[in-house]
């Protein structure tokens, strides 16, 4: 009825754990600890004690500090590396499927997936298989989001943590000079995004088909070859399309918009086009990118774009005009002066109504 460890002393993987003076009774069907201190690697340690009647039915209360978190990743054999200092609370009642978890964490200079920072910290709980997040704070220098809500999932007979189709979120996002860039592998976006982001995002729903409401706005932002100094948007990713209330985007030559309703990629089911794309600009900046005989189109650039249909019958319509444009080529010592004109966009077809100018 009773068990006394003197010391114990393991390194894995790289990392050292030790302990001293572990004392567990037995009391009716419960087996007790006292109070007993973890060492982990250098300098961390978790002091605290834990009870326990079979390998699925038991408790435990730790406090932990200076926890260098390549050790845990070391314990773990995680696929994804994360570093950092960390200090805290963790309280758990486990009884098989029905766990009810406690968490107070904060970490110092560390990183997740590549991802740095400067310090993490949040309140978590898990109970009736929903996470509860309560003031998730992540900050690096000048950028920063808070996180507050909720989303479910559960836990396999392995202790692995899994979130199906059928599980449901409702996690909102405050956003302070946030850096794009930092999620780039995480968005189903081929091209590169960036920018400094300040505004909310809502999520909530069905993880399978979330409702995000989107209000930000971004300085520098960047997608792709495009570069404007800022961007304000508003919409409304809903049964798998991304509907655009407004996006007004203010460039070096430049005023852009856009509204109306598209897919973000291949795989979303919807694949269904209505979107209205406006500009007036003193270049043609969202040609010239891609355009690899073109130096540079600088004039007055007023269009209007409509897209519409699916991927199997995809509709461009709109009109152009020039005034007063030259036209810089890279591999030719001769430019288009004077460029003026109009041109159509009908059912896919380029028809130029009228266009003069003088090759020099």
């Amino acid at each position: 009825n009773f068990l006394s460890i003197d010391s114990l002393d393991i390194f894995f993987r790289g990392s050292m754990f030790s302990s001293k003076n572990i004392y567990i009774h037995k009391n009716l069907k419960k087996f007790i600890s006292n109070n007993f201190t973890i060492n982990v690697g250098k300098q961390g340690f978790l002091n605290g004690h834990l009870s326990f009647e079979s390998l699925d039915i038991f408790n435990f209360d730790f406090n932990f500090s200076n926890i260098n978190l390549l050790d845990i990743n070391n314990l773990v054999n995680s696929k994804v590396e994360y570093k950092g200092i960390a200090e805290g609370q963790i309280q758990a009642k486990i009884r098989g499927s029905k766990p009810f978890i406690m968490l107070d964490l904060n970490i110092e200079n560390g990183s997740y997936d590549k991802i740095i920072f400067d310090q993490v910290s949040m309140l978590g709980s898990f109970v009736n298989r929903k996470v509860i997040i309560s003031n998730f704070i992540y900050s690096h220098y000048k950028d920063k989001f808070i996180s507050n809500g909720w989303f479910t999932g559960n836990f396999n007979d392995d202790y692995k943590f899994f979130i199906n189709e059928d599980d449901s979120v409702d996690i909102d996002l405050d956003l302070s000079n946030f850096m794009f860039s930092k999620i780039n592998r995480y968005i189903p976006l081929s091209q590169i995004v960036n920018g400094y982001g300040s505004g909310k995002i809502k999520f909530k729903g069905l993880i399978s088909n979330p409702l995000i409401n989107i209000n930000v706005d971004i300085d520098s932002p960047v997608y792709d070859k495009l570069y404007g100094d800022n961007m304000k948007l508003r919409a409304i990713y809903k049964n798998h399309l991304f509907y655009i209330k407004q996006l007004s985007l203010n460039t070096q030559f430049g005023k852009y918009t856009a509204s109306g309703f598209m897919p973000i990629t291949k795989n979303d089911l919807n694949q269904s086009y209505d979107v209205i794309v406006t500009g007036k600009s003193k270049a043609f900046e969202l040609l010239e990118p891609y355009m690899s005989t073109l130096d540079s189109i600088r004039g007055d650039i007023s269009f209007k774009l409509e897209l519409s249909g699916n991927d199997k019958n995809f509709k461009k319509n709109g009109m152009i005009n020039f005034i007063n444009t030259n036209i810089h080529y890279r591999d030719l010592n001769n430019y288009t002066e004077s460029l003026n004109g109009t041109a159509d966009i009908i059912n896919n077809n380029l028809i130029i109504k009228n266009l003069s100018g003088t090759m020099i």
